[in-house]
């Protein structure tokens, strides 16, 4: 029995004990569980390099959002596309800033004088110019027609006022209204010869018939006094002059003589001719030669008309 109990005290003896350790085969020691062990290091103080960085790899994966798509999550966190983010920056669409093609080639429709507000509308070359996409002509003009002709709507007598609006016979555009000729008068509308229309003889409305059925000078008459008689219908006569707009140049070969159309008077040609001419009225002349009147014009006087100068296209 002693021989038992001292062979036990011998073997405890001959173990090593570390207090705070439980012994383990070989020189290995673990620690207690209730030990506290620092991360990345190892119970014996030292750093362990796979444990930092798999720490920081289960930080990192715990702020990964999780079952998204990258480019899913672009779209979710702008609330758009990239493309609506362009559109709003620049608040337009790309294709607004590109050019219009006109037969192929870029033109700005604003000011392209060629193309202006839409490809092939073009304006007058000689005196209008492009501006917010409309021809526009000089002071006092307008375009006029498909051809965007600067038209002067202040003394043209086929765009008298207004493109279109023509006068009528024997009157003249003036400030953009059609007035009569000097020398006629407004009868309901229409420019008539006081001195030689049996129907506005002397009057408006006042008629030559009967034996008085000859307008002469105003005064119905039975005759006409060294002067070409002219019948028209009802054999009702007009007592010519070769200066009449109605009558230019007749004489006693051509009694009725040519009537004029509008935008043109009866011009003295030499003494004895009459012509009926385009005319432009001149504004400040009272006789020829005219400053108003340009190389291509010539300054002529309507004697009948009260003497008025005009400016006559060659």
């Amino acid at each position: 029995m002693k021989k038992v109990l001292y062979i036990g005290i011998i073997f405890l003896a001959s173990c090593r004990f570390d207090a705070g350790l439980r012994p383990v085969k070989g020189d290995a020691t673990v620690a207690p569980k209730d030990a506290k062990i620092d991360a990345g290091k190892t119970p014996d103080g030292s750093k362990d390099q796979g444990g930092v960085e798999m720490a920081a790899d289960q930080k990192m994966n715990k702020d990964m959002p999780k079952n998204t798509d990258l480019g899913t999550d672009m779209t979710v966190d702008s609330g758009k596309d990239m493309g609506k983010d362009l559109q709003q920056d620049t608040g337009k669409d790309i294709g607004e800033d590109m050019p219009t093609l006109c037969d192929n080639n870029p033109v700005d429709l604003q000011i392209d004088i060629d193309h202006c507000g839409v490809c092939d509308n073009q304006c007058d070359p000689d005196f209008s110019t492009c501006g917010a996409g409309s021809c526009i002509c000089p002071p006092d003009a307008e375009p006029c027609g498909s051809d965007n002709t600067c038209k002067d709507t202040q003394n043209d007598p086929f765009n008298c006022g207004g493109c279109g609006i023509s006068c009528g016979l024997a009157a003249e555009c003036v400030a953009g209204s059609c007035v009569c000729l000097d020398g006629y008068r407004d009868c309901d509308g229409v420019c008539v010869n006081l001195d030689s229309d049996p129907n506005h003889c002397g009057e408006c409305d006042e008629v030559c018939s009967g034996e008085k059925r000859k307008c002469n000078n105003g005064t119905c008459k039975s005759y006409c006094l060294g002067e070409p008689e002219c019948k028209g219908s009802n054999r009702q006569v007009s007592c010519t002059d070769r200066d009449d707009y109605f009558h230019c140049n007749a004489n006693f070969t051509d009694r009725c003589g040519e009537e004029c159309g509008v935008g043109e008077a009866c011009i003295k040609i030499n003494f004895l001719t009459r012509k009926c001419l385009k005319i432009r009225p001149t504004i400040g002349c009272q006789t020829c030669p005219c400053d108003e009147c340009s190389r291509d014009e010539s300054c002529k006087v309507s004697h009948f008309a009260g003497r008025e100068v005009f400016c006559v296209e060659d």
